[in-house]
């Protein structure tokens, strides 16, 4: 009688050394910063087509707690319809002032501006999608990039090193995590002080933008920059919020 042997576990590659990645907004000494994000995108969107570009610029006052995030590009309509209920929009602004959220809408000639009445499913992942770290960490599930030194350069004024991606092991644990994108190609700029992402450029291929709450599947060109470290003016609300309409709850 033979018995069987136990199967032995079979061996997990080793990571290569990973780069630890910090949040801008907990880097020491940044009280304000501005992040502007391109995204190409070539694809699906909801059952439609979806080409063309959808383009975010954030402020962010950390000192005062607000925030505004404008959002535009031709993609616009297609890939927020589902927020915008048919509405004919062409371009978005959100401000977060200390929490609470205002939504100004560009409709043809008109702007409006209306405050919720209750959380609106997706305002949350927008606030927060739209930077390096939620972009990353999509596809690695941790704040770590893994890549190879290229060298030292100043970027935006700020002195970073920048990293050509290692797609191989990004992919790996990208699939490891079930995520919804694929990278193709990708270098990214950490500020020599602070660590955070002072640069973002890749190709990929799925849905990079998930993290933000948009529907869409296909090709992503992404290019992500963070500039105006602590010389972003104080956020301020349009006139249009002096007496915003009051969407009901």
């Amino acid at each position: 009688m033979v018995t069987p042997s136990t199967p032995r576990p079979t061996p997990t590659a080793a990571l290569p050394p990973g780069i630890t990645v910090r949040p801008i907004n907990k880097a020491a000494g940044v009280k304000s910063y501005k992040t502007v994000v391109t995204m190409k995108l070539d694809g699906r969107s909801a059952g439609k087509v979806a080409k063309g570009d959808f383009n975010a610029e954030v402020q962010a006052d950390l000192v005062n707690r607000r925030q505004v995030i404008g959002i535009g590009g031709g993609l616009v309509p297609v890939l927020l319809g589902r927020y915008l209920q048919g509405l004919p929009v062409s371009g978005l602004t959100l401000y977060l002032m200390d929490g609470k959220p205002y939504v100004v809408a560009q409709a043809l000639i008109l702007r409006v501006c209306a405050v919720p009445g209750a959380r609106i499913a997706g305002l949350d992942q927008l606030s927060a999608g739209f930077s390096a770290d939620a972009f990353l960490s999509q596809l690695t599930g941790s704040d770590k990039i893994y890549g190879t030194w290229l060298g030292n350069e100043t970027v935006n004024g700020i002195p970073t090193k920048r990293y050509r991606l290692d797609v191989k092991t990004i992919n790996a644990l990208a699939r490891q995590r079930r995520a919804t994108a694929q990278l193709k190609s990708g270098d990214v700029w950490i500020a020599t002080r602070g660590d955070y992402v002072v640069r973002l450029v890749v190709d990929g291929s799925g849905n990079l933008a998930a993290g933000t709450g948009v529907d869409f599947s296909g090709n992503v060109n992404l290019t992500l920059n963070v500039s105006d470290v602590n010389r972003v003016p104080p956020v301020q609300l349009p006139s249009q919020c002096n007496n915003p309409m009051r969407l009901p709850a």
